[in-house]
């Protein structure tokens, strides 16, 4: 520091002297001499000022460093982290129908411009055990119309031990890279085509919890378990009406005519049994026949229906779905009500029927 004060003081005295040099030929030789006294005799003293200053600043912290810990601040690490980001897309398709190619929920859904996806994320902690995360998600569909989704909201703990982690809440389940990734992260301008066939249009997420464990391996390895609900549109690849090419089965949205109303339904989808193959038409009529044993063992019924609706003039609710009903009756049951007066009759509950009917189920198929 002193080097530079001294260049910056030999700086200023060589301007002087360039002055100096200026106004010789006005000024005696003796002012002259006496004013560049007093600017080196100011400099100096400046110097001297701003060299005690330094040093007071200098044992500043050695003060500080000495006084009670009790007096520092206490620092308790609490944060909130909030970002906005939006997304804006533009593009000309030739064809017109752009959701029948872009079949992710925050694609371009229309030709020009479109706004998919507005996204207001929080995060902070909690407290010394958890942070807290939300995202809520705002987007405008293709007539014009804003959405508003809470797309995650989980708690993900900080201090387990063992490397275990738990999270919890509503989130993205860790189903490789990409079905994590919110919108602004996207390599492209629409989601990968495998994730929305396979998870659907807003990728696998639900609600739950999941724990990992994070392995001592010198690369990154971590095993991880989630329980979550599987029931939805955001869970497409177990129990959702949208993904029957997946899971193999159609859910039927049909009304229960009775609590020991069994239906049997083939995974391959066909509408007529001269469309079923012939090892499918045996495994059909020996799981009727097993319905049956079941129903009558457990019920001991004075009567049963057993009966298919072909087409819907016949009164299928899902076409071209092959399914078997398995009704047991009873001399004067209730059954009549849910033709003559649309209403539903439960004698029990329906866990409590498939609680009797599975152990009997179970034994037949060993037999």
């Amino acid at each position: 520091m002193r080097t530079r004060r001294t260049t910056a003081a030999f700086a200023v005295v060589g301007g002087l002297c360039l002055s100096a040099q200026y106004a010789r030929a006005q000024q005696p030789p003796d002012s002259i001499t006496r004013r560049q006294q007093r600017a080196i005799d100011s400099l100096s003293a400046a110097m001297r000022a701003m060299q005690s200053q330094l040093d007071s600043l200098a044992r500043a912290p050695s003060a500080s460093a000495a006084a009670p810990a009790a007096a520092q601040p206490r620092t308790t690490g609490a944060y909130m982290n909030v970002s906005f980001v939006g997304l804006t897309d533009f593009g000309w398709s030739t064809e017109p129908n752009v959701p029948a190619l872009q079949v992710g929920d925050h694609d371009p859904h229309v030709r020009g411009f479109t706004i998919p996806n507005a996204e207001l994320a929080l995060d902070g902690t909690v407290d010394p055990y958890f942070k807290g995360f939300a995202n809520i998600v705002y987007k405008i569909d293709r007539l014009g119309e804003t959405n508003v989704e809470l797309e995650e909201m989980y708690l993900l703990s900080s201090s387990l031990p063992k490397n275990l982690q738990l999270k919890a809440g509503q989130y993205f389940v860790d189903f490789g890279r990409q079905n994590t990734q919110h919108p602004h992260a996207w390599a492209f301008a629409d989601e990968p085509l495998v994730l929305n066939r396979m998870f659907g249009p807003d990728g696998l997420r639900s609600q739950g919890a999941r724990l990992s464990w994070l392995a001592p391996t010198s690369w990154y390895s971590e095993a991880m378990v989630s329980v979550m609900n599987s029931a939805g549109g955001t869970t497409q690849s177990f129990r959702s009406e949208e993904s029957t090419e997946i899971h193999g089965g159609r859910l039927l949205d049909r009304e229960v005519r009775s609590a020991k109303d069994l239906m049997i339904v083939p995974r391959r989808h066909v509408g007529t049994l001269a469309a079923l193959e012939p090892a499918e038409l045996t495994e059909l009529a020996a799981l009727t026949r097993r319905a049956e044993m079941a129903l009558a063992e457990a019920y001991q019924p004075q009567g049963l229906n057993v009966g298919m609706n072909l087409g819907r003039p016949a009164g299928a609710g899902v076409l071209d779905h092959l399914h078997v009903h398995l009704v047991p009756r009873w001399t004067g049951d209730t059954n009549f009500m849910s033709v003559v007066g649309n209403v539903r009759v439960l004698p029990e509950e329906l866990p409590q029927t498939a609680a009797r009917l599975r152990p009997i189920f179970l034994r037949l198929s060993a037999s």
